[in-house]
């Protein structure tokens, strides 16, 4: 009896699936990153300009459909996973994740344009993409934590899927060069695939999901006037972050393509480590909330945050030595 509790209460976890998820999204980054070059890179004649123009278009194109597509059917799924349960959100946006990068595959066998990806963009977001898949996953956390705990569960959850990332970048460069019938590249897209696999078969058919609760009628007239002040300061928050996101997705998609040219000419595997650099932010920003919020308030440790970001983006722009790229991330990640 003893062990089908423990047994329960362990398979109730999201960790396994943030982890498997992210490490096969890491993996999907730099194997899309170098698809995209080396199919641009034959079509332009090596001239590098050329090909940092179209890989800069290739990707302004991507995240734009990758961004605006989930707006679509997150609400929906919402909706949803109030009447179904929370397992809507991760099994759909899994299934979306599956398929869509699925393509990836075709396009590296088949010679496919590029352009064809965008066409996973348009899968990943009409299943839910990201915002979908996140929000099912701190839902369930949250649901299945204490409230004294909750904040810690979802800084930690936080922490696995930094990690994750961290891991897969680092390995995803040296699975690129291994060959598979004498072609660089599908190694690394199947094991991307079948993580992804695994991901959305642990979360239909293993994970136990909380219990959906009937929803309750709100009473119609309230009173206090606070609800008014409040969502001013959502909305004012919700403006801030989408400043600093602009900002950020600007930048790290400005630097990933820059790394590829001279003077630093990286290959897949100085592709992998720097992306692994950047997920030490997740380590550094929730090592940083849990000591130095016992001395500095929530504002002081927002401005850090972005001033160390700055400070990281600043130093790439003077980026002629990879060993100045990773003081520059470090910059970033502090």
């Amino acid at each position: 009896m003893v062990l089908g509790v423990d047994m329960n209460s362990l398979l109730s976890y999201v960790e396994p699936v943030v982890v498997v998820t992210n490490v096969a999204n890491s993996l999907f980054d730099t194997a899309l990153l170098m698809e995209v070059y080396d199919q641009l890179n034959g079509t332009a004649a090596g001239k590098s300009d050329v090909v940092q123009k179209e890989v800069a278009r290739f990707y302004m194109i991507y995240n734009m459909i990758y961004s605006l597509a989930p707006l679509l059917t997150t609400v929906l799924l919402g909706k949803w996973a109030d009447r179904q349960g929370q397992k809507v959100l991760l099994v759909v946006p899994l299934l979306g994740y599956l398929l869509g990068r699925l393509l990836l595959l075709f396009t590296h066998i088949f010679q496919l344009p590029v352009n064809v990806m965008f066409g996973s963009a348009v899968i990943n977001g009409l299943t839910g993409g990201f915002p979908a898949y996140w929000s099912g996953i701190n839902a369930i956390t949250a649901l299945r934590s204490e409230p004294a705990k909750r904040s810690l569960r979802l800084n930690v959850l936080e922490v696995a899927s930094g990690m994750a990332g961290f891991i897969g970048s680092l390995a995803s460069g040296h699975f690129f060069l291994m060959k598979v019938n004498n072609q660089q590249g599908i190694l690394l897209i199947c094991l991307c695939l079948i993580l992804y696999l695994l991901s959305l078969l642990y979360s239909a058919f293993i994970l136990r999901y909380p219990s959906v609760q009937p929803q309750r009628q709100l009473p119609t007239e309230v009173n206090d006037p606070s609800p008014k002040r409040y969502s001013t300061q959502i909305i004012l928050l919700f403006i801030c972050y989408l400043l600093y996101d602009f900002g950020v997705t600007g930048g790290e998609n400005i630097i990933t393509i820059f790394v590829l040219k001279p003077p630093l000419s990286w290959g897949a595997v100085w592709v992998g480590y720097g992306n692994a650099a950047g997920y030490v932010m997740f380590l550094t920003s929730f090592l940083g909330v849990l000591i130095l919020s016992k001395w500095l308030s929530d504002t002081s440790l927002v401005l850090m945050g972005i001033i160390s970001n700055t400070a990281g983006f600043t130093t790439m722009a003077f980026v002629r030595r990879s060993s100045v790229y990773f003081i520059g991330k470090y910059c970033t990640s502090l």
